[in-house]
């Protein structure tokens, strides 16, 4: 392995950690209060002004997932026809 591959693997896991970081903090997020999502948006997307359309957009993002199967959203999947 060399020292590129060394490099490389090291961001990898700087990535994965914020991934799970993010997804330890956002676990919450259907009972969690508009200012501590706000907050999210400023810990890791530097946006510290109107949160409110981006939280708007979540929240709304959120329903929409919950009232569709996972089919819905995947074009290729084959449906057994009984």
């Amino acid at each position: 392995m060399g020292y590129g591959d060394a490099i490389v693997n090291k961001k990898m896991k700087n990535y994965l950690n914020i991934f799970h970081l993010i997804l330890d903090q956002i676990n919450d997020w259907k009972t969690a209060s508009n200012s501590d999502k706000a907050k999210i948006f400023s810990d890791f997307l530097n946006i510290n002004e109107n949160t409110s359309n981006l939280i708007d957009y979540f929240d709304n993002y959120l329903v929409n997932l919950s009232n569709n199967t996972l089919n819905f959203y995947i074009k290729g999947v084959d449906k057994d026809k009984f």
